[in-house]
């Protein structure tokens, strides 16, 4: 399985690769607006701080804080291998870290980790989805790791484009899934289902 899901892994940052700037801005707007629709509640939401193979939204990141909305991203524990959920208050308050990756900066007292209970929404970004939630990373396991001790109450949606969508992934135990997917097209419900579990498909739905 480690293996199908390498060779799927390369295939698919290749694919994202090759995908044209022009297409990949327009499809980051009508993703932020998709989100920006669907998080209209309070709470705290969980955004990722994006790089170039990812959909940009920072604009929909910019919209939460100017509302005054509790934003929360990742911050790296690269020795336990753990996200720590850390209060972003602005876009300006970014350092770049560890393999290029964008975390939100900790305030000079070590304060701003942000207790995961009060998370009300997660996006979750990945190499490929599957229309069932199941979820392709970067194989570092942050991601599932993080999602294992999130509270089930919390939503989990699984944030891409379109073409980043395939039939069926391969999946272990400790792989976490989604519970909704957002795209440039909207946001949907993923149902995984007992009969999903056995190769029957999921019922999707738009919410």
């Amino acid at each position: 399985m480690d293996v199908a899901k390498a060779d799927l892994r390369r295939e698919m940052l290749r694919l994202i690769g090759a995908f044209p700037e022009t297409g990949r801005e327009a499809a980051s707007i009508a993703l932020c607006e998709s989100l920006h629709g669907r998080l209209s509640d309070e709470g705290a939401i969980l955004v990722f701080l994006p790089d170039d193979r990812e959909p940009a939204i920072d604009p929909a990141i910019r919209r939460w804080i100017d509302e005054g909305r509790v934003v929360v991203a990742p911050r790296m524990d690269w020795n336990a291998r753990l996200m720590v959920p850390v209060r972003l208050s602005s876009l300006d308050d970014i350092e770049t870290r560890r393999h290029g990756v964008r975390e939100p900066a900790l305030p000079a007292d070590g304060s701003g980790e942000i207790a995961l209970d009060t998370i009300v929404a997660a996006l979750v970004p990945g190499v490929a989805f599957d229309r069932s939630g199941r979820r392709l990373g970067r194989g570092g396991g942050f991601y599932d790791r993080f999602l294992a001790r999130l509270p089930r109450e919390a939503t989990r949606i699984g944030v891409c484009f379109e073409q980043q969508i395939v039939e069926r992934l391969p999946s272990a135990s400790h792989d976490e899934a989604v519970d909704e997917l957002a795209t440039e097209g909207g946001v949907r419900l993923v149902r995984a289902t007992t009969d999903d579990k056995c190769g029957q498909q999921p019922d999707v739905a738009d919410v």
